[in-house]
């Protein structure tokens, strides 16, 4: 059985730096590694792409993790790769078999409850970048363009449940991750 380990915030600090290093603008080339958003509050769901579909527009959720044991891996709607931008600024990347799909904010809104979603990958899209905010053991994952967290709508836990951005508060739960790799 596959070890699972939480994202500490020193090896974070390594994987970006090293990223960093890369200067490439290929998500592809200038990946770290890729990572899996667990939710705070209901440890088995999983951040995933809506239905295990791909396209632009198709909403982010949480869903029941499908760790496969058996191949030692999540599957690919549920694993983000980890591109750094510089400056702490990350893409993240939808790991799947079709076009690379960035975690955005949709429409580039800067209101609270907009939809987090995926997006063609675009460098210049500052919807597209975030700052992984370490408190601990888990983070707070931050948008460049409107400066709000990702989070969980209304603090449900229940699956399918979709992802929005809010103003950040550490205290809120909904908005608090754990990342895996």
């Amino acid at each position: 059985m596959r070890i699972r380990r939480v994202l500490t915030y020193a090896s974070t600090v390594l994987l970006v730096a090293i990223a960093g290093l890369t200067g490439l603008s290929n998500p592809a080339a200038a990946a770290v590694d890729d990572y899996v958003f667990r939710y705070y509050k209901n440890t088995d769901l999983v951040m995933s792409v809506s239905g295990g579909r791909f396209g632009n527009g198709v909403g982010d959720i949480v869903w029941p993790d499908r760790y496969l044991p058996d191949a030692s891996d999540h599957a690919g709607f549920q694993r983000w790769e980890w591109v750094a931008r510089g400056n702490g600024w990350t893409t993240f990347i939808g790991q799947n078999e079709e076009t690379p799909l960035a975690l955005a904010v949709s429409g580039g809104s800067l209101a609270d409850g907009a939809n987090i979603i995926q997006w063609q990958w675009n460098t210049a899209n500052l919807e597209q970048q975030w700052f992984v905010e370490w408190h601990g053991s888990y983070a707070l994952v931050v948008n460049r363009k409107s400066g709000k967290c990702m989070a969980v709508r209304d603090g449900l836990t229940t699956q399918g449940t979709g992802l929005v951005q809010k103003s950040c508060n550490v205290n809120l739960t909904e908005q608090r991750w754990y990342l895996e790799n």
